[in-house]
């Protein structure tokens, strides 16, 4: 699957469906400024529906100092079956509901981690290298120094050409995010490769001369995302299942045809730079640089909620595209902050 590169806008909204996922519930049904998409059908399972739409105070986003930062607020609004009514006895109301997504976003702090160190350094001992080598400052990064690595591959015949890590602790059964930004030299393909828990592998291949992510196996997906300079923002997650093997991410280079078992010439090769691990994250955040430690950010930060507005069941109807739905809806304003370094 391939992306543009993620704006602010997107990257606030990433947080927010990461928060929900792991605060209520990731079956949670969720639309954004789509009015005309119905509810799903009640079940145990979905017992609400939400629509979020980004309100931005000035509409404009500010880069200053090195920083994009944006404020608005978060309107959500949770639409319920019109017999909960406000709820009661051991029913669970509309009201009831909109206050747990009010607590869930009160004065919070999305952050986001990298737990790679040394994420623009490849040639650092953290990283092994299997027959090949690595060529410092070869290239001009996306940050525009001239900090872009190229792996080489060595001369060895009909084998493969790599370089790996062990991740840090993972949960078992549970979604991780891998990503890096990568630039075709002699090489033009890359596979991620995800060792697993229970001894499997996850695999995502991508093409970095046309820009495309490619095959997938094993679980796992893969995004492409286009930066400037032919440089690629190559992201894949996969679940880390639960067992024995030490967990770990594998980067091969690929000969054409997604093949990664071929003979090396001892010259060609891919530049790598901006390596990034996101521990039991689903979804890859923006980019975080680290050099000896992993490094957190803040990346939205929630003020106060207004208290829960319930709107006449009529008026909640009139919003879907099927008007005898017997639902109700009820609004919540959550302000936010959003700040992030530019990169």
């Amino acid at each position: 699957m391939s992306i543009v590169v993620a704006s602010p806008v997107e990257a606030i909204r990433q947080a927010i469906e990461a928060r929900l996922g792991t605060e209520w519930a990731a079956a949670t049904p969720i639309a954004w400024d789509n009015w005309s998409t119905d509810p799903p059908e009640i079940d145990a399972a979905e017992p609400h529906w939400l629509n979020a739409k980004l309100v931005f105070g000035q509409g404009e986003l500010m880069t200053k100092n090195g920083r994009n930062t944006l404020s608005g607020f978060l309107q959500v609004s949770v639409f319920g079956p019109a017999d909960e009514g406000m709820g009661g006895g051991s029913s669970k109301g509309i009201f009831q509901y909109a206050d747990d997504v009010r607590d869930i976003f009160n004065r919070v702090t999305i952050q986001d981690t990298n737990s790679f160190t040394y994420s623009e350094e490849l040639d650092n001992a953290a990283w092994t290298k299997t027959r090949c080598s690595v060529t410092t400052n070869a290239a001009t990064a996306p940050d525009n120094l001239v900090t872009g690595d190229k792996l080489v591959e060595d001369g060895t015949a009909g084998t493969t050409h790599l370089f790996s890590r062990n991740t840090p602790a993972l949960t078992n059964d549970t979604q991780q995010s891998f990503s890096l930004l990568a630039k075709a030299a002699e090489r033009t393909e890359i596979l991620i490769q995800f060792a697993q828990k229970d001894g499997t592998n996850a695999n995502a291949w991508f093409d970095l001369a046309a820009g495309t992510a490619g095959t997938v196996a094993g679980g796992a997906v893969g995004l492409i995302e286009k930066h400037a300079d032919s440089w690629y923002r190559c992201m894949a997650t996969y679940d880390s299942a639960s067992g024995g093997t030490t967990p770990t991410v594998q980067v091969f280079l690929g000969s054409g045809s997604e093949t990664v078992s071929y003979n090396g010439d001892a010259a060609s090769g891919v530049y790598i730079w901006g390596m990034d691990f996101e521990v039991d994250e689903a979804f890859p955040s923006p980019y975080i640089p680290t050099v000896a430690s992993a490094v957190t950010v803040d990346r939205v930060r929630f003020g106060v909620p207004s208290a829960p507005r319930i709107v006449p069941r009529i008026q909640a109807m009139r919003f879907m595209s099927s008007p005898n739905i017997p639902w109700v809806q009820a609004i919540v304003a959550c302000p936010f902050t959003f700040d992030e370094e530019v990169t």
